[in-house]
């Protein structure tokens, strides 16, 4: 039980909390363990749960008109999902699949909504993270609707630098950035684009990239040229 209080307490909302306060926390909920390519939450649902991310990374996707997957985001270690649901009681608003082996923190929405009540804290720290999200959506959103190839593929890397990037003065580097068809998914592009980009990128000295990771040069001209 002290581990489990260890890993929830590095949770960054968590992590004021007193370890009575987490044990209280951690007795009314689970850790649930998924593999690759398992389905956590389906759109439409019921949902009565909050996730968090102990270990490993989940996409959050949608269904096109054609049947084709839609990424919206892709959340890793720290991060939380399900939020939509628990706070306005309507149905999962999309579905949400395992990329990696997981491991999952849940918690019930009536335990959730009893520590926003108690723990003000919380609840901004909830609201920021969720503004957020919120600032960056609208960011991708504008440039999947209005710009090039080269934007909408900028866009995707600048949300992983913002979102996972560590900097190095005006350097960032994204490590474990997904596949490049997961990214033409969050795109709304093709594989062979995805891939026709980021070389050019590469030759001209915007970026490095190998396999998953990629290293940004120039962080500022770069988030100048596609947020």
């Amino acid at each position: 039980m002290e581990r489990v209080i260890e890993v929830i307490k590095q949770i960054p909302i968590f992590e004021e909390l007193s370890t009575e306060s987490l044990q209280k926390i951690i007795d009314t909920g689970n850790i649930i363990k998924y593999k690759k390519d398992d389905i956590i939450l389906i759109e439409n649902d019921e949902g009565s749960s909050l996730f968090w991310i102990l270990q490993g990374r989940v996409k959050i996707v949608r269904m096109s008109e054609d049947g084709k997957e839609v990424i919206l985001n892709v959340l890793s270690e720290d991060d939380f999902f399900g939020e939509m649901s628990v706070l306005d009681g309507y149905t999962r608003s999309a579905s949400v699949i395992a990329m990696d082996n997981s491991e999952l923190f849940i918690i019930r929405r009536n335990t959730f909504l009893k520590l926003l009540s108690e723990h003000p804290d919380i609840t901004i720290k909830i609201i920021q993270t969720l503004s957020k999200r919120l600032r960056r959506a609208n960011l991708k959103i504008k440039a999947l609707s209005i710009g090039n190839s080269e934007q909408k593929v900028g866009a995707v890397l600048l949300q992983f630098a913002l979102d996972y990037g560590k900097y190095f003065g005006d350097t960032v580097e994204i490590r474990n950035l997904p596949i490049q068809q997961e990214i033409a998914k969050m795109a709304g592009t093709s594989r062979e684009t995805v891939s026709r980009v980021m070389s050019s990128m590469q030759k001209k000295g915007i970026i490095e990239y190998d396999n998953d990771f990629a290293k940004i040069l120039n962080f500022q001209r770069f988030r100048t040229a596609y947020k």
